[in-house]
């Protein structure tokens, strides 16, 4: 094992011997034995080769117990006008104190903890051991906290569920992890809103490390999107590992909005298991300064007539970095799979980077499949355009660049959701 490694787990060990997990003691400690033999991952690794995990590394993380604090601003996560049911989470744990109660018919939401004999029948059913990260692993093994949210058979939930994640900076190098699982059962609808935001926009040096999981089941005929935004203070690293499994006629969307971290990773693995599925995954990225945002994404079609469309976009500033690794499976029973990938970059200036691996693997000869990246500088030859109808350089350059934005905004169906985060998106290129 190497130093960065030993030095990482011998920190962390001590502190996850007083954990008692959410998996029962059997497997907790099965887990937590194949995480003392993982590695973290270098750039010898594929998908980490433009991920310096220094910030991961070298830090000592500390675990501490949840505090039920009630003195929470909510008020920079309101989304005016929007019919929601508001679901607060501090630090991964749930604040049903600060959250509204559930009143939808069909619809159970609880800590993870309360669920556990439903839970335990999906709970870790998504991750394979070819999946089994350091990072998956430390969760799986050590995770406290995290929400549980179940939709039975036959409804559809006609407000959005409205869940806000708070990172609080209390502490110094705080370490949380949270293990989310949603079912949306057959023939039921929802809608999800997502947001990642820090009590403090600045930390003073206090470093936040949130490694989760979500694990998600879409039953058959299930329909269900979720929308969801990063906006965190830049002493704080997110790892977002989010893992769904679809049956057949099921439907999925996922978009994914980057804006403000240290380190955002998010790793989306999708499995097509059912025939006649549609998945949709999208995701914006805007780094800045020395910021680094991933988006990894694993598609896997097993069955015939699916569907599945990913459009990534970054917008890269400063001597920040951002990052697309993303693979298609068809697998030989997939026969008229249809499955598109694209990535675009642009970059703003002479030190911003962008790196870019979209891959397909086809193993059946029925197929519709095609990927494409391309990265650059701002279409010169648009502003160009906006400019001879008198409009200023940096205006017409803010408006080309919301418009590639836009690009990834289209695919919110909410209309008020898809608003909120334009007026976001445009607070950082309006002059």
């Amino acid at each position: 094992m190497d130093k960065n490694t030993q030095k990482y787990i011998n920190n962390l060990r001590p502190q996850f011997e007083e954990q008692n997990g959410i998996v029962n003691k059997k497997l907790q400690q099965k887990f937590a034995k194949e995480w003392k033999k993982a590695k973290l991952p270098n750039k010898k690794n594929e998908n980490w080769t433009h991920t310096p995990l220094n910030s991961i590394q070298e830090t000592n993380w500390k675990i501490y117990k949840n505090k039920e604090k009630q003195n929470i601003d909510l008020t920079k996560a309101e989304i005016p006008n929007l019919n929601s049911i508001k679901i607060v989470t501090l630090d991964g744990k749930y604040m049903p104190l600060l959250s509204d109660k559930t009143e939808e018919k069909g619809l159970f939401i609880s800590e993870i903890k309360s669920a556990t004999k439903r839970a335990e029948t999906y709970l870790n059913k998504t991750i394979t051991d070819k999946d089994k990260s350091i990072f998956l692993l430390q969760n799986m093994a050590f995770a406290e906290d995290g929400l549980f949210i179940e939709i039975e058979e036959n409804r559809k939930i006609e407000k959005t569920i409205y869940l806000i994640n708070i990172n609080t900076n209390c502490c110094e190098n705080k370490l949380t992890q949270t293990h989310n699982l949603f079912i949306i059962n057959k023939n039921s609808k929802a809608r999800i809103i997502e947001t990642f935001i820090s009590d403090t926009e600045e930390a003073e040096g206090e470093k936040y490390f949130a490694n989760n999981i979500t694990e998600i089941f879409v039953a058959e005929n299930a329909n269900l999107s979720i929308n969801t935004k990063q906006k965190v203070n830049e002493q704080t690293n997110i790892f977002n590992h989010v893992n769904i499994e679809q049956e057949k006629y099921s439907f999925f969307k996922q978009n994914i909005f980057s804006l403000s971290a240290n380190l955002i990773r998010n790793e989306i693995k999708l499995e097509q298991k059912g025939e006649d599925s549609d998945s949709s995954i999208n995701g914006l990225a805007i780094p800045k300064k020395k910021q680094i945002f991933d988006n990894v994404t694993i598609v896997k079609h097993h069955k015939a007539d699916g569907r599945s469309y990913q459009t990534f976009r970054h917008i890269v500033e400063d001597a920040a970095t951002a990052n697309f690794n993303g693979i298609v499976y068809v697998m030989p029973d997939a026969q008229k799979t249809d499955a598109y990938q694209s990535n675009k970059n642009v970059l703003l200036t002479n030190k911003a980077s962008a790196n870019s691996r979209p891959k397909l693997e086809i193993y059946a000869d029925d197929v519709k499949c095609s990927h494409g990246s391309t990265t650059g500088q701002i279409d010169k030859e648009a502003v160009f355009y906006l400019r001879t109808r008198g409009i200023g350089k940096k205006t017409a350059e803010s408006l080309v660049l919301l418009a590639f934005a836009r690009e990834v905004l289209k695919f919110i169906d909410e209309e008020i959701c898809q608003e909120m985060m334009y007026k976001e998106i445009e607070k950082y290129f309006i002059i």
